[in-house]
């Protein structure tokens, strides 16, 4: 429908409504790719032959299917490549410094608004989706040149204050978002069930409720070494009792001023990326660099500069911190179990006792899916 209405289209509409798709797409399969694939495919090359998931560019009726691993991916980056050609010429956020004779400024209208942008695909989701992808792959050269040019220039937006009354705090960070969605209802059906420790106006105890014991978030955010006390993220992020604590990072209090946000990819996944893939280099200085950018993301978390992370430690002893600030930073977000899944982690803390391999990492394909392709 776009191609065939393209003459009747502003070229700016037109170039945004395509790169957002085929970005967008490119995105959704990586994250299928992500449950239904296997991992660790930086130590094991021969998965990427392997029959993996269809990569549907048509709308038909027909089943199609699946391709290997090694062609999914491809397709994924010519996604981006088509889109990122789109968003660099006519996106409002690029700086290439290039436009087209056909280019218009469409931030006044409130549906390409910069402020909205981040609620659709846009020029740093479609790089930070690369980024995602390259570290998949086990590129670590390219995811880092990626997150470099995202941090290039003005760099990214981080949340700097978190004071003041309940309702007016940005709980989700949704100010760093580079993607993400609006996420309607989600209150009553889910949060207020699963995520309150006493039920609605009766204040009995809620036994459906998911809760970290205490000593469990005091590890993760290091109160004990008095690290996290100040951290936002355990201060702001949890409702507490005597014994257990409750996640409040997509609760709604009343009168709410910053609400429904559910971030995909923001500002602190690129830092991780970076630190990580500097850490991989092995030198002395990539180690530093990659102190420097955990540091960065810690002291925008409100740990203060006194506990800076020391540029003397070993790169082991980094790669634990690193490992610690991810922890913190993506609970609640899903993103953990990829990392565990890229790298062919083989147990989880505090997971169930079973070896994590193909077996438990790879959701299943739907039999439906399976018995309809013939595969």
């Amino acid at each position: 429908g776009l191609e065939k209405n393209r003459e009747a289209l502003q070229p700016t509409v037109y170039a945004l409504t395509k790169a957002e798709a085929y970005s967008l797409r490119a995105f959704c399969y990586l994250d299928l790719v992500r449950c239904f694939t296997p991992g660790n495919l930086a130590a094991r090359p021969e998965k990427l032959d392997e029959p993996a998931i269809p990569y549907v560019t048509v709308y038909d009726k027909d089943i199609q299917p699946r391709e290997t691993l090694g062609n999914v991916l491809k397709y994924i980056q010519e996604d981006l490549d088509v889109a990122m050609e789109l968003f660099e010429a006519y996106d409002p956020l690029s700086r290439s410094g290039e436009r087209p004779d056909d280019y218009v400024d469409m931030t006044d209208d409130p549906f390409y608004n910069l402020s909205q942008r981040k609620f659709r695909m846009n020029i740093r989701g479609a790089l930070a989706t690369q980024m995602r992808l390259n570290l998949w792959e086990g590129d670590y050269a390219a995811a880092k040149e990626d997150a470099e040019e995202l941090l290039d220039g003005s760099g990214l937006p981080f949340l700097d204050d978190m004071s003041g009354e309940d309702a007016s705090l940005d709980l989700t960070f949704s100010y760093e978002m580079l993607f993400g969605v609006e996420t309607f209802e989600r209150f009553d059906n889910v949060i207020e069930r699963y995520f309150s420790l006493t039920e609605g106006e009766s204040l009995q105890t809620n036994y459906d409720a998911l809760y970290l014991p205490q000593d469990r978030v005091d590890e993760i955010y290091e109160i004990g070494s008095g690290v996290g006390v100040s951290d936002w993220r355990y201060m702001h992020l949890w409702d507490k009792d005597e014994v257990n604590f409750v996640f409040l990072k997509y609760w709604e209090f009343e009168d709410q001023s910053i609400t429904n946000n559910m971030p995909l990819i923001k500002t602190p996944e690129v830092y991780y990326t970076l630190a990580e893939c500097l850490l991989r280099e092995g030198s002395a200085q990539s180690r530093n660099d990659a102190i420097t950018r955990l540091n960065t993301v810690r002291n925008h978390r409100n740990i203060p500069i006194e506990s800076n992370l020391p540029y003397n430690m070993t790169e082991e002893e980094a790669w634990n911190e690193l490992i610690k600030e991810m922890k913190k930073e993506y609970i609640g977000e899903g993103q953990m179990f990829f990392y565990y899944k890229r790298v062919g982690e083989t147990s989880i803390p505090y997971g169930p006792g079973v070896t994590y391999d193909d077996n438990v990492y790879v959701l299943p394909i739907p039999q439906d899916e399976t018995d309809l392709s013939g595969q």
